[in-house]
């Protein structure tokens, strides 16, 4: 079932509702990713938190068909997915996480790029 995005943006400067979002050296590493997300193909980046607080991110296509990244935030450690691929990759470092992530984006856009070529 596609998920339907509700909106394109999501400010991550504004307060969490439950105060533990991401923090100001959070922010900086995740802004890496939003930068490589206005490079892409009609690609948007959401976030929120859960209902724990534990905030998140993903990377989907403007329609909301198709999820290339997720990164959270969960117990201290950063999960990094890529729902295309199986497994998910743990780290206790921001930075790691975004790097992970944007090889990762780096990849899922050269084969959306190669499709779209072939269409």
């Amino acid at each position: 079932m596609p998920v339907r995005v509700q909106a394109a943006t999501v400010s991550f400067r504004t307060s969490p509702a439950h105060g533990r979002g991401w923090s100001q050296r959070e922010l900086c590493e995740i802004d890496r990713v939003r930068a490589a997300c206005e490079n892409g193909p009609q690609l948007a980046m959401i976030g929120g938190e859960s209902d724990e607080g534990d905030p998140w991110c993903i990377v989907c296509d403007r329609e909301g068909e198709r999820i290339l990244l997720h990164i959270a935030r969960i117990d201290c450690c950063y999960v990094v997915a890529r729902p295309c691929r199986a497994g998910l990759r743990r780290t206790t470092s921001i930075a790691t996480a975004t790097d992970l992530a944007l090889k990762g984006l780096d990849r899922e856009l050269r084969r959306y790029l190669r499709k779209a070529r072939a269409i």
